[in-house]
C-alpha cells in the first residue's frame, strides 16, 4: 500500500508542476520535446505502475486478459521513459551527425522489444505469469533492464565525449541522472520493486527543469542560440581557467536600412536566418548573440592561417 501512496503522491507533483510550467513559463514553448515528453513519458508510466499495484492489491481487479496486457505496458514504459529522457540529452549535446547515427539505432532497439513483449501476450515466453497474474520468469524484465541500461550508458558516454562543451551544471545533471537510473535498475533487479526507480526519476527530473530553466534565461529569445549573459559566464570561465580562445565579433552591416525597408519581421527574419548559419557552419565553436545585429564566434586558439580561413568564410 506504501508503494501506491508514494506514486499516487509522484504523480500528482509532477502533473501539478507541468501545467504550472506550462501556464508561467517559457521553457515549455522551446523545449517541448524535451520537458514535455519527458514528463509524459514519466506520467504514463506512474500511471501504469498505479494500475498495476491498485490491481495486485486487491483493490481494484481487472480482468486477466487486461491484467496481463497493463503489466506489459507498464514493464514496456519503462525503458521507453529512459529512451525519451536519454535522448532529450543526447540531441542537446551532440552533434547533428553524430545524433542521426545513434537515434535510429536506440530507436530500433525499443521498437523490437516492444513488439516482442507484445506478441508475447500470446506466447508467454519473455514473461511468464502466475496464477495471479505475477511475473515469475522468463527473459522480459532482464531484458528490459538490459536496454534502458545500455540507453542511459550510451547518454554517459555521450556526455563525456562532450565535457568540454557543456556547462558545468549540465554536466553535474547528466552524470547525477545517469548514476541514480542505474543505481535504481540495479536495485529494480534484485528486489523487483520500483521504489528506487519511481523517487530518482522524479528528484532528477526536477533538477533538470530547474536546469532548463535557468538555460532558457541564457538564451536569446529571437535566434534561440546563448545570449550576451551567456558569453560573459564563459568568458569569464576562460579567464579564470587561463583558456586560450580566439573570439571573433560580427557585425551586419547596415542591418538598421534592412528593417526600415522590410519591418522589423523581416530584420528578424535575416538574424535568424543568420544564427541558423552560423550554427550549421561552425559547430567547433561556441555562438553568441550580444544584442541587436552582433554575434560572437568563440573558437578554440586558431593560428593566424586559420583565423583568416574563417573570416573569409563569413
Amino acid at each position: 500500500m506504501e508503494l501506491v501512496v508514494m506514486e499516487l503522491f509522484l504523480l500528482i507533483v509532477v502533473v501539478s508542476i507541468v501545467l504550472n510550467q506550462k501556464g508561467t513559463s517559457s521553457l515549455f514553448i522551446y523545449h517541448k520535446v524535451d520537458a514535455v515528453g519527458v514528463a509524459g513519458a514519466y506520467i504514463g508510466y506512474l500511471v501504469l505502475a498505479l494500475l498495476i499495484h491498485v490491481h495486485i492489491l486487491g483493490l481494484f481487479p481487472f480482468p486477466p486478459a487486461i491484467a496481463r496486457l497493463m503489466t506489459i505496458l507498464h514493464i514496456v514504459s519503462i525503458p521507453l521513459f529512459v529512451f525519451i529522457w536519454m535522448n532529450s540529452i543526447e540531441k542537446r549535446i551532440l552533434s547533428k551527425r553524430s545524433y542521426s547515427v545513434l537515434f535510429p539505432v536506440q530507436r530500433a532497439l525499443l521498437v523490437l522489444f516492444c513488439i516482442a513483449s507484445f506478441v508475447d501476450l500470446f506466447l508467454n515466453r519473455l514473461f511468464v505469469f502466475s496464477p495471479e497474474l505475477l511475473i515469475i520468469g522468463g527473459s522480459g524484465i532482464p531484458l528490459m533492464l538490459g536496454l534502458s541500461t545500455l540507453f542511459v550508458l550510451v547518454e554517459f558516454y555521450a556526455a563525456l565525449v562532450r565535457w568540454k562543451h557543456i556547462e558545468w551544471h549540465e554536466r553535474a545533471i547528466m552524470v547525477l541522472t545517469a548514476l541514480f537510473l542505474l543505481f535504481s535498475l540495479v536495485l529494480f533487479e534484485v528486489f523487483r520493486q520500483p521504489y528506487m526507480l519511481s523517487l530518482s526519476s522524479a528528484f532528477m527530473m526536477l533538477l533538470s527543469l530547474l536546469s532548463w530553466q535557468r538555460r532558457e534565461l541564457l538564451l536569446d529569445w529571437l535566434t534561440r542560440i546563448p545570449n550576451n549573459q551567456a558569453f560573459m559566464e564563459v568568458l569569464k570561465q576562460g579567464i579564470a581557467s587561463h583558456q586560450h580562445r580566439t573570439i571573433l565579433l560580427l557585425d551586419i552591416e547596415n542591418f538598421r536600412l534592412i528593417n526600415e525597408r522590410y519591418g522589423e519581421d523581416g530584420g528578424d527574419a535575416i538574424l535568424r536566418s543568420f544564427a541558423d548559419f552560423l550554427k550549421t557552419t561552425y559547430e567547433q565553436a561556441e555562438i553568441f548573440r550580444i544584442g541587436g545585429n552582433r554575434f560572437i564566434l568563440m573558437f578554440p586558439w586558431l593560428s593566424h592561417n586559420e583565423l583568416v580561413r574563417e573570416v573569409n568564410l563569413i
